[in-house]
This record gives C-alpha cells, structure tokens and sequence, in this order.
C-alpha cells in the first residue's frame, strides 16, 4: 500500500494579521500545510490540534 506523505505542517504566530496572513499564503502555495495564530493561547491550541514541524515565531509580540 502507497502511503502519500503529508506535507511539512508549518504555524505562523504574529499578532500583525497581514503578516500573518501573507506568511501563510507564501508556505501553502510552495506546498507547506500552514496554520496560524495571533497569540500565545491560540498557538497552543494549534499546537495540540493540528501540531507543527517548524513554528515562525514573532519575536516582537507584546506581552
């Protein structure tokens, strides 16, 4: 039996919603599974929902 093998999972975490977005639109149209979220809770949600390979982390968010 073929298994197909399931894209790389990337999260995008930025509170900036257009960076946020942007970022995700560039990882799925080179064939990424891109997920995002605005904050912390909504990084682990993802996180314990969907997981992720790789995290692109804001390194400037508040709080």
């Amino acid at each position: 039996m073929n298994e197909m093998a399931q894209p790389p999972r990337v999260l995008v975490v930025d509170d900036d919603s257009a960076i946020r977005e942007g970022l995700v639109e560039v990882f799925q149209r080179a064939g990424f599974a891109a997920s995002s979220a605005s904050d912390v809770p909504s990084m682990e949600k993802v996180l314990n929902t969907k997981g992720a390979d790789v995290i692109v982390l804001d390194i400037m968010m508040p709080g």
